[in-house]
């Protein structure tokens, strides 16, 4: 597993969807995004990993 940390530049976080109420307008703002680079490819690796160890 140690060598997945350096596929990914920086922390493994991300968040698809982010939501709030904006402080001033308070309108509920939702912002989404794909899983970047790199993501899906070590997820996928993690769960073969995890599948390969039970």
């Amino acid at each position: 597993i140690e060598h997945l940390y350096s596929l990914i530049p920086g922390q493994a976080l991300h968040a698809v969807r982010l939501g709030f109420i904006h402080p001033i307008k308070k309108q509920w703002l939702v912002f989404e995004t794909p899983l970047p680079l790199g993501f899906q490819s070590i997820i996928e690796k993690l769960r073969g990993y995890s599948s390969n160890s039970a």
